[in-house]
């Protein structure tokens, strides 16, 4: 049995094969497509360090916006937004630091939402409001943005008109049984 050669079956040969075929092809691809700089710094491209170096920066960042706005920085510093940049909300600006002609993003309430709406994967601590459950109206009527736990000093527009339309006395057509009333007081006097 010593000169008795041992025979692989011909199915394990096949599998032996293509093993050797798929790693040879990853390894040749491998190869030729990992950029020559990646590895350098870590797990990732060197020469992508210096790719985003050379883009233009578009945030123009907090210093920028002190230079103008800031009585709005000292505001925000004192509120819960204090860990916040101003281009979080109001975008990127640095065409507007560059020219102050050209505005940046007006906030609206959907700027708000996008952090505070109810998402279970936030931290429990977070201040969260589910919308149709909330005050249907704009954020800014009830909240200030750059210190949210304040109250706005003056009305906003929209509640301007509420506590407007509340002051109006009421017409006696409006009042109930007012009608009845004006009705009955005619017929009286008529003889």
């Amino acid at each position: 049995m010593a000169g008795f050669p041992l025979k692989i079956p011909p199915q394990i040969n096949r599998l032996i094969l293509l093993t050797l075929g798929i790693v040879g092809s990853y390894l040749i691809a491998r190869y030729f497509l990992t950029p020559a700089t990646f590895g350098q710094y870590g797990w990732y491209r060197g020469a992508a360090l210096e790719e985003i170096a050379s883009r233009t920066p578009v945030y123009a960042g907090k210093l920028a916006c002190d230079e103008c706005h800031s009585e709005k920085l000292e505001m925000l510093a004192k509120g819960k937004h204090q860990t916040l940049s101003c281009e979080g909300c109001h975008g990127v600006s640095s065409q507007h630091a560059a020219n102050p002609d050209i505005l940046p993003v007006k906030m609206a309430g959907s700027h708000c939402i996008r952090c505070h709406e109810q998402n279970d994967s936030r931290p429990t601590w977070y201040k969260q409001i589910v919308v149709k459950d909330h005050y249907a109206g704009k954020c800014r009527e009830c909240h200030m943005p750059h210190n949210p736990t304040e109250v706005p000093e003056e009305p906003q527009p929209a509640d301007q008109a509420a506590k407007e339309e509340k002051q109006k006395p009421e017409s006696p057509e409006k009042k109930p049984g007012a009608v009845e009333k004006a009705g009955k007081a005619e017929k009286a006097e008529v003889p």
